[in-house]
């Protein structure tokens, strides 16, 4: 939101025909948008994630290895 606002005080500084009043619908509306956008993006994402198919064997495949597990408990001992 500052950034918003911020832009907004810039362009009344160099714009001296514009009013603070001339920007508050400018203000919500970017407000509005950004919101509209922000669920929109975000729901649109929980739809495609949703659609993979992961599977935890392809994944976590090396973890099968006891060699390899001791090593990865030896560096987050280091950490």
């Amino acid at each position: 939101m500052a950034i918003f606002l911020t832009i907004g005080l810039i362009g009344l500084l160099s714009n001296p025909e514009l009013t603070f009043a001339s920007m508050i619908p400018a203000f919500f509306l970017q407000m509005l948008l950004g919101a509209f956008l922000g669920w929109f993006c975000g729901w649109l994402m929980t739809v495609i994630i949703n659609r993979l198919h992961l599977e935890a064997e392809d994944t976590l495949f090396f973890l099968s290895d006891t060699e390899t597990l001791h090593e990865i408990k030896q560096i987050l001992k280091l950490v």
